[in-house]
Parts: structure tokens; sequence; C-alpha cells
């Protein structure tokens, strides 16, 4: 038996912490997850002061979905996988993994990041 996938929708307080694998640096981001949920599917926007990568400040959250407790999407050039915790949902937390372009080429950033209800 499947189960309901927990409600996502709404305002999300979001932290990330993230090393660029080229050189070592170690970024944190800031900011809001507005989300909007259809069943399995999520969608909304990702706005986030982030020092380490050149992803828009205010991103399109795509390809989001929920499996059970399981949550992925992507936001900008970053790709999300977490496990919602709490019934009501009230965290979210994971992996991040960031490829960068850069005029020196593609780097890699990749840590943990963790979102919270407003």
């Amino acid at each position: 038996m499947t189960s309901k996938a927990p409600a996502l929708a709404g305002q999300w307080n979001l932290s990330e912490w993230v090393v660029n694998r080229t050189n070592g640096r170690r970024c944190e981001a800031n900011g809001v997850l507005s989300l909007k949920q259809a069943g399995s599917e999520v969608v909304g926007r990702a706005d986030a002061e982030d020092p380490c990568s050149n992803r828009e400040d205010d991103a399109a959250i795509a390809q989001g979905r929920m499996d059970g407790r399981n949550v992925a999407f992507t936001s900008g050039d970053c790709d999300y996988r977490g496990t919602v915790v709490g019934e009501p949902a009230v965290q979210m937390q994971g992996n991040v993994r960031c490829r960068v372009k850069t005029r020196s080429g593609e780097q890699v950033l990749s840590g943990s990041w963790r979102a919270s209800r407003n």
C-alpha cells in the first residue's frame, strides 16, 4: 500500500551548506522555498542568497516529486534530495549538489540542506 505524500505546500526557511570540490571553499546560503503541491508533484520557487554559485537568486523549482517521505527537486543549477520530517511535515533535510559554470570551467558544489516551516 502506498502512503499519502506529506503536505509540503507553503513557505519554508531554507539553509544550505556546500563545499566547492575544486577549491575547497565552503559557503552557506539562506532563503525561502515557496512550494505548491499536487499529489506527489512539487513546484514553486527558491529565493536564496548564494555567495558560492552563480545560481539565480529567485529560481523555479523543477522536476519536484515526492516518493513516500522522500523529496527531490531541481532549482537553478542544483539538485536537492532529502527526507520529510514530522507529521504534519515540519522539516525537510538532505543533500544538495550543484554544477556551476565559471570562466575556468564547471565546478561542483556539494553539501547538505534543511528547510523548516515558516
